[in-house]
């Protein structure tokens, strides 16, 4: 699999969810495995504001089509689907929403009302770089040992607790072939 980033194509995103959260999520004794949804590149908004924002486009068809529940294809149309959420270092975020939006001729899928945890126990933050043009520029930050992780990509798997809908995911930075 591959992204295009500017004029750069970076590869090796493989969705194979990692160790220590398939060990995490086993525990749940789920009737199905998890389900890859989708990653990105994280951007600016996605730590500025209190959502993560995925275009349609970007999103697993298995997730849309088979994976949600009639019920909760009805609730994304009008208003927002109740979600939980483990994180790569297994910690557990509960009562989020997944919405869908159409915004001009795209729809996304937005992880909002609490995403905001995840950001600030993920370490996420903004850098703001000043160029010698004066103009500024802005890059996603991951503060992780000590040291500043750039290029974050984020992916996403969904499963089911019962009857309530999960999503897990985990922040990777970048690597480039």
């Amino acid at each position: 699999m591959s992204v295009q980033i500017g004029s750069m194509e970076v590869h090796n995103l493989h969705p194979e969810m990692p160790q220590n959260l398939k060990d995490y999520i086993s525990e749940f004794n789920l009737e199905a495995p998890p389900l890859f949804v989708a990653q990105k590149l994280l951007h600016v908004s996605d730590v500025m504001q209190d959502r993560l924002l995925f275009p349609e486009s970007l999103i697993n068809a298995e997730f849309s089509y088979n994976f949600l529940t009639e019920v909760e294809k009805e609730l994304l149309e009008k208003q927002h689907v109740e979600v939980n959420l483990v994180d790569g270092m297994m910690r557990e975020y509960h009562a989020l929403h997944l919405a869908k939006w159409d915004i001009a001729s795209c729809s996304f899928y937005v992880l909002r009302s609490g995403w905001n945890d995840a950001v600030l126990q993920n370490k996420l933050s903004v850098s703001e770089n000043f160029k010698e043009d004066g103009k500024v520029s802005k890059t996603v930050v991951m503060v992780d040992d000590n040291k500043s992780v750039t290029d974050l990509v984020v992916r996403v798997w969904s499963f089911r607790r019962g009857t309530n809908l999960w999503f897990a995911l985990e922040f990777h930075q970048l690597t480039q072939v």
